[in-house]
C-alpha cells in the first residue's frame, strides 16, 4: 500500500481551488480609503471583503459552508485552501478567514 496523505490532498485542494476560480475568479478588487478591499462581481454584489491592515478576508458563511459540504471537508482544511487561493489569485496574504 502506498502513502496517500500528501498527493491526493494536494490534488484535492487543487480541485477546490478550481471551483473557487469558477465561483469567484472574476471578481474586481475595489480598494477604499478605510484600508478595505471589496471584491465586486459583474452584478455589482460584494461577495468578499479584505482588510489590508488585519489581513482578514470576510466571506459569506453560506459560501464557505456550501464548499465544505460539496467537497466533504472540515473548516480548518477549507480555510487553509481559501487563504492559499486568495494569495495565489489576488496576491493578498490572508491571516484569518471570517464568515458573515
Amino acid at each position: 500500500m502506498g502513502d496517500y496523505t500528501s498527493e491526493p490532498t494536494m490534488s484535492y485542494s487543487n480541485k477546490i481551488k478550481e471551483y473557487l476560480n469558477l465561483k469567484f475568479g472574476k471578481l474586481t478588487m475595489v480598494p477604499n480609503q478605510e484600508s478595505m478591499i471589496y471584491f465586486v462581481n459583474s452584478a455589482g454584489k460584494t461577495p468578499m471583503k479584505y482588510s489590508k491592515k488585519e489581513a482578514i478576508i470576510r466571506v459569506p458563511s453560506s459560501v464557505m459552508m456550501g464548499v465544505m459540504e460539496m467537497f466533504g471537508i472540515d473548516e480548518d482544511f477549507m480555510e487553509e485552501i481559501f487563504k492559499d487561493w486568495v494569495n495565489e489569485k489576488y496576491g493578498l496574504p490572508v491571516r484569518f478567514v471570517d464568515y458573515y
